[in-house]
């Protein structure tokens, strides 16, 4: 996450990692992945000491890969300097330079195999097919134990050539097989655990909605479906292990809706009593889920949400309707004040969407400029422009629909939308200039995941309250940030050369 001022384990990694592990093989992951390309020479002489003569794979989880940019320049100074809308990158670095990589790790050890996966994977493999000997989509708490075991064994696997060098595993993205509901992600010595780190955690998988923006894999499923459930015992589990090793108390909360339901989150709870850990965590949640129930209000705060991301989308009664948000939305602005009310100190994300269907120029002055306002009680708007391209959305798959047509852009290079009020480039400079508004009036505020993020650097959710961003203190988080990974090298060094000798 490279274009983030802070650094925090992403999930997908040592969730595969665990499964591995789980099933006889030893697991080295890697994280700070850009920083170690940044110096090919550091990163082989760490590769020298985990890649051995059994070492199978060299696998790239691709979620949050984002291009690497020059020291410092990572740091948020306006929107567009670090721009993230919607945008897929492959690798952090450019696929030349990547290419040069690869093609000294197979000169080296040419009995390994190097994969990619991760959630977003599917959109990428036409990047992929030429570089990657397989590309795994979706899920991979089987297809990775099966990889591993074709690769070891002979064992057979299911995959579809591409016509290239890769062979791509698709037949099981939603890892329907998956015992998910017993489910944990265990960490070990090797993957450096600093005590009392923020971690991320999934309590559920998947979303009962199908919002017709939305590409995620697992939408749709039924409500209480018990196979997407951890169940308390095993949420207990988790928790319980990461403070009785790790002293970790502080999380984020990555299921796609985590208060899909009332019963849901009086489960987490019960799991959270049964640890016997006070947690401080952030989430998504579905703000019409808590104008509906607002009960589950109480129950947040008694588990400890400090941040929430809230994927509003848009405030035009019309344009929410469209896409499968169906609560008026002047319920939403009394929740987001009633959200205030009840947890004291609670710092709020909105997600907002530029281009839905009926929402045009005239119709946002509606309602954009309350959210730019003091008024607004959202800590971070996020405006972004609506993608098509490059998504699996209902929207993507029938355009005409929702009243799009698709186009070839040559300045960008990619295929955008328009409708019969304007275009996706007018829409993303519509965004970023009412994100421009945000900045100007020091409305962009420390919440959700940069909140939490900055934990790692032992900040409180308390300690930036009324703080603009641009009134952090940056050089101080800068060095703060590369301190934290010149630490985590150190560690990873030594502790692979102890097991060398």
């Amino acid at each position: 996450m490279n274009t983030k001022f802070w650094h925090s384990k992403p999930l997908g990694a040592y969730r595969v990692a665990t499964e591995l592990r789980k099933h006889g093989y030893s697991v080295k992951v890697l994280d700070y992945f850009g920083s170690w390309i940044e110096d090919p020479q550091v990163l082989f002489e760490l590769l020298d000491l985990v890649i051995g003569d059994n070492t199978l794979f060299v696998g790239f989880s691709g979620v949050f890969f984002t291009p690497n940019k020059a020291p410092g320049t990572e740091i948020i100074r306006r929107w567009q300097d670090y721009e993230d809308m919607g945008e897929l990158t492959v690798w952090p670095l450019p696929q030349e330079t990547m290419q040069d990589i690869f093609n000294r790790m197979r000169d080296r050890w040419p009995h390994i195999k190097l994969v990619y996966g991760g959630t977003n994977s599917n959109l990428k493999v036409k990047q992929l097919i030429s570089t990657m000997d397989y590309v795994v989509k979706g899920l991979a708490d089987i297809s990775a134990i099966e990889l591993a075991d074709h690769l070891r064994k002979g064992s057979p696997v299911k995959f579809m050539p591409s016509g290239s060098r890769a062979k791509i595993i698709d037949y099981d993205t939603k890892a329907t097989n998956f015992d998910f509901r017993h489910s944990m992600v265990e960490y070990t010595e090797t993957d450096h655990i600093v005590p009392g780190e923020v971690l991320t955690l999934e309590t559920s998988r998947g979303c009962l909605f199908k919002c017709s923006f939305c590409g995620y894999p697992l939408i749709g499923r039924k409500k209480g479906d018990p196979d997407y459930h951890k169940t308390t015992e095993s949420m207990a589990n988790e928790l319980r292990k990461n403070w009785e090793e790790f002293g970790v108390d502080t999380y984020m909360f990555v299921d796609e809706t985590f208060n899909e339901t009332t019963t849901k989150i009086e489960n987490v709870l019960r799991a959270r009593d049964i640890a016997g850990v006070n947690l401080k965590f952030g989430c998504y949640l579905r703000i019409d889920l808590v104008a509906r129930f607002p009960e589950q209000l109480q129950l947040l705060k008694q588990l400890g949400l400090v941040s929430a991301f809230m994927g509003i989308e848009s405030f035009y009664k019309q344009s929410a309707m469209a896409i499968g948000k169906s609560t008026d939305p002047e319920k939403v602005k009394e929740t987001l004040f009633l959200m205030k009310q009840t947890i004291p100190g609670i710092k709020l994300i909105g997600g907002l969407i530029i281009g839905l269907p009926y929402d045009n120029p005239e119709t946002l002055e509606t309602w954009v400029p309350w959210v730019v306002s003091q008024d607004c009680p959202i800590d971070m708007p996020r405006f972004n422009p609506l993608y098509v391209e490059g998504t699996n959305s209902d929207i993507a798959k029938n355009p005409g629909n929702y009243g799009y047509t698709l186009y070839f852009d040559e300045a960008s290079g990619k295929t955008l939308w328009r409708n019969q009020w304007w275009d996706q480039n007018q829409a993303r400079a519509y965004a970023l200039r009412a994100m421009e508004q945000c900045w100007d009036t020091g409305r962009i505020r420390l919440a959700t995941w940069d909140l939490l993020g900055m934990h790692n650097y032992g900040y409180g959710p308390t300690d930036f309250d009324n703080i603009s961003i641009d009134q952090l203190d940056f050089v101080s988080i800068a060095q703060k940030k590369n301190q934290q990974w010149l630490d985590y090298q150190q560690s990873v060094f030594t502790y692979e050369k102890a097991q060398n000798v």
